[in-house]
């Protein structure tokens, strides 16, 4: 395993607060934005932490910064679901786990498994993201054979990862904080590096821009 690989892995050891403020150090969204009537707008909705760190690992690899989620205008309301049905369509800013009427109907489609939660916020936001405002027979029949809820596939989830692999350990927090000051160190050690490469750059243009004038 090379040094970048490990760093992206025990990237996974940062919390919300640790990653969330190297991200507004650098601009890197974490916030999810929608379009209103042409106009993109920032929500107080966050991504998932797997996608926020997926752009971190970008940026340190490459300086890049990817832009925010975005999601398109035809998967955002904010009409209140009234009468709804197997067929009702399911949008941003529509999602109420207090609307009794919704889950009833969700729970009707699933053989009353259906229950709010992590995996159900996932996928509802996976078809937002793809661009559609699924009904809710759609969504219900979705969450059934979803395997987002897996283990395998939340590696950014690292004490449920460990617990797995070791067993309960009482010593975790104290092995999450060594393991998340050893990344933010890399972290801000690149920080410098960033600024340094920035400020050679702008030397090189200025001096390419100052840079005299033979006359003949």
């Amino acid at each position: 395993m090379d040094k970048n690989e490990e760093l992206f892995q025990e990237m996974n050891y940062l919390n919300i607060k640790e990653y969330q403020g190297f991200c507004d150090k650098h601009k890197i969204p974490y916030h999810i934005h929608i379009l209103v009537d042409g106009r993109l707008r920032k929500t107080s909705e966050k991504d998932r932490k797997t996608i926020v760190l997926a752009r971190m690992r970008k940026f340190v690899a490459s300086g890049k910064i990817e832009g925010p989620t975005v999601f398109a205008e035809n998967v955002v309301s904010f009409i209140k679901l009234t009468n709804i049905a197997p067929t009702t369509k399911l949008h941003f800013g529509q999602y109420d786990k207090n609307n009794t009427q919704f889950l009833k109907v969700m729970k009707s489609l699933t053989g009353g498994k259906f229950k709010d939660g992590a995996i159900a916020r996932i996928l509802i936001r996976e078809f937002w993201t793809d661009g559609k405002a699924p009904t809710l027979r759609e969504y219900a029949k979705a969450w059934l054979v979803s395997e987002v809820g897996y283990l395998e596939n939340h590696p950014e989830a690292a004490y449920l990862t460990d617990r797995r692999a070791n067993g309960p350990d009482a010593d975790w927090k104290a092995l999450r904080i060594k393991k998340a000051k050893s990344v933010l160190a890399v972290l801000n050690k690149l920080d410098r590096q960033f600024v340094l490469q920035e400020q050679s750059t702008q030397g090189s243009a200025l001096r390419r821009k100052s840079k005299p004038r033979v006359i003949l």
